[in-house]
């Protein structure tokens, strides 16, 4: 017996579930007329400092022009126009060094209101409770119109919304008070500068055009969801997603990454409950994982063997394998590439890293300059730790 549409979404928390389904966007630099979706993806842009302002203001951009390199289809290179995502995805980390309210305001919060200014109905002061807070009619941004129409859902006030939305789930530095302050900045508000957010729950999942999911959890301090993550997500799937469908997925740490290289590679704990989700409820349907908590950019893509899936007299394809990107390069400080491993194995799965921002050698080389850089440019310290050793010296 089947579900109608109407029957299975009652089924799933609509807090946490967004339909985004009807909101192609056209690149109109291709000759190509089909349309297509697009999302912004940064992490880890907590610092505060110049380049979070300036990873904040490319992506407030409306557009940006890229130069495509050579290709075997095209043999000049072109300029690329690559518009504004109509979602921002936020992979955690927004405040360092700790969730304080002075730095979600000062560190987080700043760089994207400079970049991108709120609507002149936001106040800092303001407790949503009533989410989407969508703009009062006639406010424009970039020649387009917002407003609201108070006679609709918000639902689907929101699916016609025009304008930019982002969704945020924490990282371990939001966690450090038990997501407080996280509730309080982003639960409770409608704005992240010229961004809307919607967003009332910590995880969320967004169905996209042309049967997509991206899927945001929150893996708190335990590396891993908690059961009422797990039963919304395997409810949605069991009720909303169709045997076609494809899933992103959006965490903040990647184990994929950390496992090897803290050798933690046979410790089971780590993601377990999430595991259990892709094999029992999302099996086939996850084609990519999105992560941050690394600083730099890394792709891994499976390798290129076939072999028999466990239980089952089929071979399994590589085209059930997500692609693994690591994209924390939000702002803050760089880390190094080249102590992390090329190949890597994720389960009984072997990946290959493809790319990698900085790459390996620039990242080597990164790495013997803070021999002297750390030095040159932190002689204070090296001053304060000589007169503190010779007054501990002279004083016995």
């Amino acid at each position: 017996a089947g579900r109608s549409h109407d029957e299975s979404s009652e089924s799933v928390d609509p807090e946490g579930l967004f339909d985004f389904s009807n909101c192609d966007h056209y690149n109109q630099s291709d000759n190509n007329p089909e349309k297509g979706f697009w999302f912004d993806f940064v992490s880890d842009c907590g610092d505060g400092f110049d380049s979070s302002y300036q990873v904040s203001r490319i992506l407030a951009q409306p557009e940006l022009s890229v130069v495509a390199p050579p290709s075997s289809s095209a043999k000049r290179t072109r300029t690329k126009i690559l518009p504004r995502g109509k979602l921002l995805i936020n992979g955690g980390d927004l405040a360092y060094p700790d969730p304080t309210p002075e730095n979600y305001e000062g560190r987080f919060f700043r760089t994207f209101e400079d970049a991108l200014p709120p609507p002149p109905s936001f106040r800092r002061e303001h407790i949503s409770i009533r989410k989407p807070g969508l703009p009062a009619r006639g406010w424009k941004i970039d020649d387009e119109t917002h407003g609201r129409d108070d006679d609709d859902g918000g639902e689907r006030r929101l699916s016609g919304y025009p304008g930019p939305c982002t969704f945020l789930i924490p990282g371990n530095h939001n966690w450090y008070d038990g997501l407080s302050t996280y509730t309080r900045y982003i639960l409770s508000r409608d704005w992240l500068g010229g961004w809307l957010m919607p967003q009332r729950t910590s995880y969320f999942a967004l169905k996209l055009p042309r049967g997509w999911w991206l899927l945001g959890f929150d893996l708190a301090l335990d590396d891993d969801i908690n059961i009422e993550q797990f039963h919304f997500f395997a409810s949605l799937a069991e009720n909303s997603m169709k045997p076609g469908d494809a899933v992103i997925v959006v965490s903040h740490v990647p184990h994929w990454a950390l496992n090897e290289y803290e050798n933690h590679s046979n410790d089971s704990e780590r993601e377990s409950n999430l595991t259990e989700l892709f094999r029992s409820h999302l099996s086939g349907k996850v084609k990519l994982r999105l992560a941050g908590d690394l600083h730099h950019y890394t792709r891994h893509v499976p390798l290129s063997t076939k072999k028999s899936a466990p239980g089952m007299g089929t071979e399994e394809d590589d085209g059930d394998k997500p692609v693994l990107i690591v994209a924390g390069g939000g702002g803050a400080f760089l880390h190094l590439t080249h102590v992390f491993q090329d190949q890597i194995k994720v389960g009984e799965d072997e990946y290959s890293r493809v790319c990698a921002y900085p790459n390996v050698k620039v990242s080597r080389h990164l790495s013997w300059l803070n021999l002297w850089q750390f030095r040159w440019r932190n002689w204070r310290l090296d001053m304060l730790w000589a007169i503190t050793h010779f007054g501990l010296c002279s004083s016995f």
